[in-house]
């Protein structure tokens, strides 16, 4: 699901590549929060059991690429995770 409240009037980068996109300089600050509080509240966008898991294997996958970037023994190995089950 897409949703922009208005185009940018400069392209830092393709706007397809964001759910949300807020132009704070045509847009006022208030309607902005009022269309992210819309988003937040929308049941699409509640928590689930599936993706509270799927946030904890991202964290845990940055937190095992950091640590292996932090060990020189270890720093340049090309590491990839795969998730299973659950």
């Amino acid at each position: 699901m897409r949703r922009s409240c208005t185009g940018t009037s400069h392209q830092l980068q393709d706007g397809d590549q964001y759910d949300v996109s807020l132009n704070t300089e045509r847009v006022p600050i208030g309607e902005c929060v009022e269309e992210v509080l819309k988003l937040v509240r929308d049941p699409a966008f509640a928590e689930t059991d599936e993706s509270r898991a799927a946030l904890e294997n991202l964290s845990l996958a940055a937190h095992v690429r950091a640590a292996l970037r932090n060990d020189p023994r270890t720093r340049k190995a090309k590491v990839m995770s795969m998730r299973r089950g659950r």
